[in-house]
């Protein structure tokens, strides 16, 4: 059970971390399933689990999902999620070429709905963040409050645009730096351990000077309510992660066999 403490933590500040909650056998079994399914794909990212079952037993794992349930106080279903193994060299890792995201960045926003929700102090869809390669401790950059409607009108958020215009303009990264050590936290995530964050909370991965792949697995969870219809319709719907894009995700291999497994671990929204 997530105590009092934790739950104010992560309701104040937008995320927490859930240490140790995969075995190591758990951690190397995700992790040659990972390296399977990149080779396979001959790709960096995969944006969906439907034919990838070794992933699958992370997606119900009952760690996440009781520890999700506990800090909600409401049943959670899935709503996508995928894996991905980035080089610290590439454009996606490197310090100069990027900034904080959300992980509604890849649809279009909607006023009042998405990212902020006008009903709600904030918008209530969750990653869950697991890495899995031992060689190195991977750390996010985080702003905490940045789920919160009123973040939009702080000094933070105006120098948080400022970060994110000023990409690829070396000249002036010590500028970029002080901002990140002003508005930002870093956090270490060690393998098996679990971040959990608002999807409306801005992050992104911090480079570490020796090269080192990052393993991640991501999947993203809501409870039934406007907010999780919105992220189906407007963010699924119209953008890469395609789970519940009947169209897309009915063309993936396994797609019913899929649904079942969710229904099954009573993780199918529908």
């Amino acid at each position: 059970m997530i105590n009092n403490n934790t739950k104010k933590f992560f309701f104040n500040n937008g995320y927490c971390v859930l240490k140790n909650v995969l075995t190591s056998d758990e951690i190397k079994n995700l992790r040659n399933a990972l390296d399977e399914g990149l080779k396979k794909k001959n790709v960096q990212k995969v944006n969906y689990f439907n034919e990838d079952e070794k992933f699958w037993a992370y997606i119900s794992n009952k760690k996440v999902l009781n520890s999700l349930n506990s800090l909600l106080n409401e049943d959670i279903f899935f709503m996508d999620g995928g894996f991905s193994r980035y080089d610290m060299s590439s454009k996606d890792t490197d310090k100069d070429k990027i900034s904080w995201h959300r992980d509604t960045d890849s649809a279009p926003k909607i006023k009042g709905e998405v990212p902020y929700c006008k009903e709600n102090n904030f918008y209530k869809v969750f990653t869950v963040m697991t890495y899995v390669n031992h060689d190195a401790n991977n750390i996010i950059s985080v702003i905490p409050k940045t789920h919160k409607p009123k973040y939009r009108l702080t000094l933070n958020n105006i120098l948080r645009i400022f970060h994110w215009k000023t990409k690829n303009k070396k000249k002036i990264s010590f500028l970029r730096n002080f901002i990140e050590r002003l508005i930002s936290k870093n956090i270490i995530v060690e393998a098996g351990d679990c971040l959990i964050f608002f999807v409306g909370l801005f992050h992104k991965p911090v480079s570490s000077q020796n090269f080192v792949p990052r393993e991640a697995i991501i999947t993203r969870y809501a409870s039934k309510s406007n907010n999780s219809e919105n992220y189906i319709n407007y963010v699924l719907k119209n953008s890469s992660r395609v789970h519940y894009s009947d169209k897309k995700f009915l063309s993936l291999n396994k797609s019913k066999t899929f649904i079942e497994f969710l229904k099954k671990e009573k993780l199918y929204y529908y």
